[in-house]
């Protein structure tokens, strides 16, 4: 069963929204769980998952009422549909690949391959793995994907990291984000870091609807949030971006710059309840 705790608010206006992480040491057989913060009350709901087997996380994807959990090793993807048990996946999700939110917030993306390598994003149910319609086919030079080769765009699609820059897929359509690296996104556009020609580096937004770029005063990420593969995201109301990094999650606002630490529960209750 769900167990429930507060912590005190994280102090942020705007429109309310909620985190939802898995919480997992990495080891075999070891207790892992769904935990859901609300950043407007402090409120924290922990919902414990079967025992992962594999190396991390390699897709982890929240649908509007189930969420989908594959480890970069195991050959025993998860589904846990909302207030029920976890059940192994079915379809297009039972085969190896990773997941991602699609637009309809019912659906996800699944990787199929074909016999000559070629990759394939398949709009699937995440309940019964069957395949919902679009497609979206990858350059076909890309043929053998690393486990962060592709995350998704904050918007209900993917994007494609490569030695020459990020790019958005979708159906049809490849678009160039950034030369640099994507920190964060969401559905109003990206957090990226990246360099001019003379090296100056710094961090900006990018407007998903008209691609320009503006300096986000204030902040400059980490080396270990600049290099981190776990993306970020961003807030729906566009105010926003959680990024992992060594310690706490950090909460970046953009309109000011500053970074706020939300320290959310590591252990499991006592007693196991």
């Amino acid at each position: 069963m769900p167990s429930t705790g507060a912590t005190a608010p994280a102090g942020l206006s705007g429109t309310p929204f909620e985190l939802v992480g898995l919480q997992w040491n990495g080891a075999i057989s070891s207790v892992a769980a769904v935990v859901r913060y609300r950043s407007d009350t402090g409120a924290t709901v922990r919902t414990e998952v079967p025992s992962l087997l594999g190396d991390g996380p390699l897709s982890f994807v929240t649908t509007a009422g189930t969420t989908v959990i594959r480890t970069r090793s195991s050959g025993f993807p998860y589904v846990v549909p909302g207030g029920a048990p976890a059940a192994a996946a079915k379809g297009l999700l039972q085969y190896q690949g990773q997941v991602f939110p699609a637009a309809d917030p019912r659906l996800v993306w699944a990787t199929a391959y074909d016999y000559q390598g070629a990759v394939t994003l398949v709009l699937a149910d995440p309940i019964s793995g069957a395949a919902a319609g679009q497609t979206i086919a990858l350059p076909p030079s890309v043929t053998d994907l690393g486990p962060d080769a592709l995350s998704p765009d904050g918007a209900g699609y993917v994007l494609l990291h490569t030695a020459s820059g990020v790019y958005d897929l979708r159906p049809g359509k490849t678009q160039l984000v950034t030369h640099g690296v994507v920190l964060a996104a969401g559905p109003i556009g990206y957090l990226v870091y990246e360099c001019d020609d003379s090296a100056r580096c710094t961090a900006a937004m990018v407007d998903r609807a008209t691609g320009s770029h503006s300096p986000l005063a204030g902040y400059a990420p980490s080396a270990s949030a600049a290099s981190d593969p776990i993306q970020g995201v961003i807030s729906p109301n566009g105010r926003y971006a959680a990024l992992l990094d060594t310690g706490p999650l950090r909460v970046v606002d953009f309109r000011t710059g500053a970074v706020t630490p939300i320290l959310l529960p590591i252990a499991p209750p006592a007693g196991g309840d």
